[in-house]
Formats: C-alpha cells, sequence, structure tokens
C-alpha cells in the first residue's frame, strides 16, 4: 500500500507547502482530514495537526484525535512555548514541530514514516509468501501419527488466543506445524517469530523479550523493542 499522511487543520498554503516536503521524502499521498471523525476513517502512516494561530485548543484537538488513529500524531505550529509542548506530549502527540526553524527536523520525521511504510508493505508480501509456503499442503507424511496431528490442529486453528505445546522427536516436523499452525490462523498476517529459550542467557532475558528504552542502562543508546512486542 502506498504511504499516506494526513493533515488536520491545515490552511491552503500550509497544505501544498507539507504535501510538496512529504513527496520530497518519499510519501506517496497526502490526505485531508476533516476533523476527528475523518481520521478513523483512514488507515494512515502519520497525522500532522497543523495549529497555527489556535494554539489555545490544539491539545484538546490532540486529545480528541489520538484514540481514532494508530499512526503516530505531530503538531505543527509557530509557538515554542514549553506548557504547550509538554499539554500536547500529555495528550499522545509525538512531536511538536515549530516552523521554519524545525522544518528538518520535520522532514526527516516524514522521510522515517514513507521507510516504515516501505517496510511493512514488504514485511506483508514476505507473510504472504510464507503463508503460502507453509501451508499444510507442505507438510509431507503418511503416518496415522502425523494424520492425528494435523487433524488436531486444523480444529485448532480458526481459534485465536490458544497456547499450543507441540512435542516430539528432533526432526519430525514440529517448527513445519506451528509454522503452519500460525500463518493459517487468526494471526497470520503478522510476524512468525522463533525463539531458542535455551540460548538466552539469564542476564539478557528480560532485555531480550521485554526490550528497553534508550538509556535504561550504560551501553543503551536506542530503544530495542522486545521480542513479545514483535510477535
Amino acid at each position: 500500500m502506498p504511504s499516506t499522511l494526513g493533515i488536520v487543520q491545515h490552511t491552503e498554503s500550509f497544505a501544498e507547502a507539507l504535501k510538496d516536503l512529504a513527496e520530497e521524502a518519499g510519501i506517496d499521498r497526502v490526505e485531508v482530514v476533516e476533523g476527528p471523525d475523518g481520521v478513523s476513517e483512514m488507515s494512515l502512516d502519520g497525522l500532522v495537526v497543523s495549529v497555527g494561530g489556535s494554539e489555545d485548543v490544539a491539545p484538546g484537538l490532540i486529545r480528541e484525535l489520538v484514540p481514532r488513529t494508530s499512526a503516530p500524531v505531530v503538531v505543527v505550529g509557530a509557538d515554542a512555548d514549553h506548557h504547550l509542548a509538554a499539554a500536547l506530549v500529555r495528550e499522545g502527540a509525538r512531536e511538536l514541530y515549530v516552523l521554519p526553524q524545525d522544518v528538518g527536523m520535520l522532514r526527516g520525521w516524514l522521510e522515517e514514516r514513507a521507510e516504515r511504510a516501505r517496510e511493512a508493505e514488504s514485511s506483508a508480501a514476505l507473510r504472504r509468501a510464507e503463508a503460502q509456503q507453509y501451508a499444510f499442503d507442505g507438510i509431507i507424511g503418511d503416518s496415522p501419527g502425523l494424520k492425528q496431528a494435523l487433524a488436531r490442529v486444523a480444529r485448532i486453528i480458526p481459534r485465536d488466543g490458544v497456547t499450543v505445546l507441540i512435542t516430539g522427536e528432533t526432526g519430525t516436523g514440529k517448527e513445519l506445524v506451528a509454522q503452519a499452525l500460525h500463518y493459517n490462523g487468526p494471526r497470520g498476517a503478522g510476524p512468525f517469530v522463533e525463539v531458542n529459550c535455551a540460548a538466552l542467557p539469564a542476564s539478557l532475558l528480560e532485555a531480550e523479550l521485554f526490550g528497553y528504552e534508550k538509556g535504561a542502562f550504560t551501553d543503551a543508546r536506542t530503544a530495542k523493542p522486545g521480542l513479545f512486542e514483535a510477535a
């Protein structure tokens, strides 16, 4: 899908300028959004709210917008007041860009959203290919035990939120069954994350599974999502 950016509370001149900047940053499409109700009806990769001349109503607008979209919301204005910035962040805005001095930072954010959209589309294509690769007809075998196991898996597949333990000797196809179960189930559009728990040192277990934020410990120079979040 093309990367799509939404604009709220815009002037015509600002919308045109942002469209040009977004195009330079690699965004495929810019859509004008008519208030909070319009946001909930759109699939967006990012949402820019212009508060030029209306800073006093900006926090309330952000409060209405954020629950209606999964896209990150940033605010563009002409006021660098730290009280406004704090209020916007409390309501869920990711950033406040003050123009024209922050135009470079805004462009960087747009480039990041375009790259994230391309990565998501690439991942979706890969998952579709994996779903086809790991279909049940890719599991070869005629033994009664395998047929019985696959029949059980087929009954489980439509059910969401079920924990499944697959046991068997090495080389009997446990991973193939797990992949078929995942890619043919309700969560097949999501990633299949393999974890070798025996290879995780106790000192790194929490960081690998749950991730960490920038500055959480000495060498944490950037935030890292955990395996649970990745799944």
